[in-house]
């Protein structure tokens, strides 16, 4: 879809998410994980599955913010055309 004035669609900008101690951050655009960052401090005391499984954690949290930021700006752009946001988040959630 482009704009009104033929321009190409803004794309949302990257999401980064870290896990708590921040030895683990994954960067998502678009629904994708695109980067994945680990620290020396990631990979000591435990076993390949268990960074596997943090990674994967830490991965479903960035895609899911980077949905949320998507689904808030496509809200806007509704409610800047004159829709109700109220029926425009029921009709995005319902569809998701």
């Amino acid at each position: 879809m482009t704009r009104p004035d033929n321009s190409m669609p803004i794309l949302d900008p990257p999401v980064t998410v870290s896990n708590p101690s921040r030895s683990i951050s994954v960067q998502t655009t678009q629904g994708f994980a695109t980067h994945v960052n680990l620290t020396p401090a990631a990979l000591s005391g435990i076993t390949e599955a268990e960074l596997a499984a943090e990674i994967v954690d830490v991965a479903r949290f960035s895609r899911a913010r980077d949905m949320a930021n998507r689904a808030d700006r496509m809200v806007a752009e509704r409610v800047a055309d004159g829709d109700n946001e109220a029926e425009c988040r029921t009709t995005l959630h319902r569809v998701n």
